[in-house]
């Protein structure tokens, strides 16, 4: 699949959600747009504050149907120190909640945190059980895309992305909708953004992550 190197500013929201659902494509572009503006397509999130996460962590909410309804990091950790999020803090669990109320986390290994403020919430696939996505970064190898899920009564990895391959090197989520028009959501992140960026995009299809 095509990617493109962008330059950011403070103020530049990425839009590259095709109107219509048309063919994929090559190359893509960004532009500023008004956050009201965005495409119905786009995975809407509800974010509330974690009052025993992360100092700076949110819940991310899922609104539509699906068997989880609310995720976000717990057990902050300073053992990787990139602070690229502005502390030293990160997180070393991710806490699901499910649709019938139940808690499941999942405990990196030390060697490990997400680094990240919450993780977003769909149905990457279109099969009616939400996935989640986040970020997880190596404390020797950098950033990676990874995605998880409720299987046999455990939140367990499902897919990910491989690390970036240097420490201190972080990757961001610029969305995640149909950009492609396919029946499940693709995942829009944008590698290095501190230090150029390049945007990729890739879709959960069969249990693996795929640019195609």
């Amino acid at each position: 699949m095509g990617s493109v190197r962008l330059s950011f500013t403070a103020s530049l929201l990425l839009y590259i959600a095709s109107a219509g659902g048309a063919a994929a494509q090559e190359e893509w572009t960004a532009s500023p747009v008004d956050a009201t503006s965005l495409p119905s397509e786009i995975a809407s999130e509800t974010r509330l504050k974690v009052l025993d996460g992360l100092p700076d962590g949110l819940v991310a909410a899922h609104a539509g149907k699906g068997d989880i309804v609310s995720a976000w990091y717990g057990a902050p950790t300073t053992r990787y120190g990139h602070s690229i999020l502005g502390d030293a803090v990160e997180a070393g669990e991710l806490i699901v909640k499910s649709a019938k109320g139940r808690t499941f986390s999942l405990v990196l290994p030390p060697s490990e945190v997400f680094e990240d403020r919450y993780p977003r919430l769909a149905d990457l696939d279109g099969d009616g059980t939400v996935e989640v996505v986040a970020i997880r970064s190596s404390l020797s190898f950098g950033a990676s895309v990874a995605v998880y899920g409720l299987r046999k009564g455990t939140v367990m990895e499902l897919a990910s992305m491989p690390f970036i391959g240097r420490a201190n090197r972080w990757l961001n989520i610029a969305g995640i909708a149909r950009f492609r028009g396919r029946r499940g959501r693709e995942t829009a992140y944008v590698q290095a953004p501190h230090i150029g960026g390049t945007l990729f995009l890739y879709a959960f299809e069969q249990g693996r992550l795929s640019g195609r």
